[in-house]
């Protein structure tokens, strides 16, 4: 058995020496560009991917914000209508109560002296020369009391004589 060893092979003559070293070296700056040109082209190519999935996530985004947005007008405007039936529904609770009240005070015109209005005339009235004080009691006042149920007569005589 021979085993051979080579350490060093370089030709004998300089000029294909330098020849070789020269190719090896084109060979070596060529493998290099075109790993870099691979690399470029990687780093292109993962680039303009992690663009696109920005992107796509922004579109994504901006579609959820705008149906948020939807949603919250939706329910801003059920919020706005639900104002407006409320408040629409307190009118006619105000004028059924203004209709009632005006009913009863036309059935019993006596009640006007002890409406709310009467009495700040009276107290209005108070500040004049030639007032004269008025005393509006509530239906608890009159409850069991001689002077209340003789002024009731006194105002239910008056009313028979004005309608007749």
């Amino acid at each position: 058995m021979i085993s051979l060893a080579v350490h060093a092979l370089d030709p004998a003559d300089s000029e294909i020496a330098e020849a070789l070293r020269q190719q090896e070296e084109a060979r070596l700056l060529e493998q290099t560009e075109q790993l870099n040109h691979q690399a470029r082209v990687a780093a292109a190519r993962s680039k303009y991917q992690a663009d696109e999935e920005i992107a796509a996530m922004e579109h994504a985004l901006e579609l959820k914000k705008a149906a948020l947005k939807k949603e919250l007008l939706e329910q801003e405007s059920a919020l706005a209508q639900k104002r407006l039936e409320d408040e629409l529904a307190r009118g006619r609770m105000r004028l059924a109560f203004e209709q009632e009240e005006l009913a009863l005070l036309k059935d019993n015109p006596e009640l006007l002296i002890l409406t709310p209005q009467a009495a700040r005339l009276a107290e209005a009235s108070q500040g004049l020369k030639n007032a004269r004080t008025i005393i509006a009691l509530s239906p608890q006042d009159f409850a069991g009391t001689e002077w209340g149920e003789l002024f009731q007569k006194m105002l239910q005589k008056a009313l028979e004589k004005k309608k007749d």
